[in-house]
């Protein structure tokens, strides 16, 4: 028979964006720290405060030191944001190592880069290369780690084609 119009008042169409956009993958989450001093936990850290200074942070103790979070979902290649403190900085820089792994042995974990020019009250941010569900800040030799704030940000896994 003939063609008919169909009339549609509306029309929706979800699902994963054509460029999948970047989140916030690291606040709030389950973290875990070498050492906890002066007070402190590692929840300081991924609280989404900013504050950078005492008592609004992560402080551990001297020597080779890391804190890890365990990511909402696995990504690849996320943004590391770190929110160095007001002061005492070279206690924890000028550089700090980043590592990511599937799981949360360190020592499986894939070196995936650094974060540079640490200083007081500096944001410095880095690319992490490489695949995981578990992000670990590391000292650079003996130092102590003192972290106000860190982030990741990436895809996950479940969005990327």
């Amino acid at each position: 028979d003939g063609a008919k119009t169909l009339q549609v008042p509306e029309f929706k169409v979800e699902g994963v964006p054509a460029t999948p956009i970047a989140q916030d993958l690291s606040t709030n989450q389950p973290c875990q720290a070498s050492s906890e001093t002066h007070g402190t936990t590692c929840a300081l850290a991924l609280n989404g405060d900013t504050r950078r200074d005492h008592p609004f942070q992560l402080h551990t103790a001297k020597g080779d030191q890391w804190v890890r979070v365990l990511l909402k979902a696995s990504t690849t290649n996320p943004k590391v944001t770190f929110y160095a403190r007001n002061c005492c900085s070279s206690n924890t820089g000028p550089t700090m190592r980043m590592f990511i792994g599937a799981t949360d042995n360190l020592s499986a974990a894939t070196d995936c880069g650094k974060i540079t020019g640490i200083a007081d009250s500096t944001t410095n941010v880095a690319t992490c290369t490489g695949t995981g569900k578990f992000v670990w800040l590391r000292t650079d030799g003996a130092k102590t780690l003192q972290v106000p704030e860190f982030k990741v940000e990436g895809v996950p896994a479940m969005l990327i084609a």
